[in-house]
Formats: structure tokens, sequence, C-alpha cells
């Protein structure tokens, strides 16, 4: 695995890069994703999504304590 620049502050290790999984249609794996504004129910499905920023999650979880951090990129 490639270098983090991601240190846990809590025991100073290296933190490894993952991502946190959603389900999707069907019940498919999808990476997890930020939504800008307040969520707002769509009268057919789930969200209204439409002219709103996205953005994927990335997350760092510190193999000594578990810790995760979460960015939107």
């Amino acid at each position: 695995m490639a270098r983090s620049d991601h240190i846990c502050p809590n025991c100073k290790e290296e933190m490894e890069e993952g991502l946190l999984l959603d389900r999707g249609h069907g019940n498919r794996p999808v990476p997890q994703e930020w939504l800008e504004g307040k969520p707002e129910p769509s009268f057919f499905i789930g969200l209204k999504t439409k002219n709103k920023r996205k953005r994927r999650v990335i997350a760092y979880r510190c193999p000594s304590c578990g810790l995760l951090q979460e960015y939107a990129r």
C-alpha cells in the first residue's frame, strides 16, 4: 500500500486509505458520496440529487486504534 500523509492523532501511526460502502439499486455495493445541502425527499425514490455537488468519500483508518477520518474529495 502507498505511503499515506495521514497520521492518527491518537496513536501517531500511519493511517490506511479505504472507503465506506453504501448499497445502491439492487443492493449492489457502491462508494459512499457526500452531497451538498440539506436532504430533500424525492416524490419517487430516495432524495433529490439533481444540480447538487457530489464528492466521493475517502476514509482513513488507524490500524492500531481503529479511528476513522473521512474526507469528501
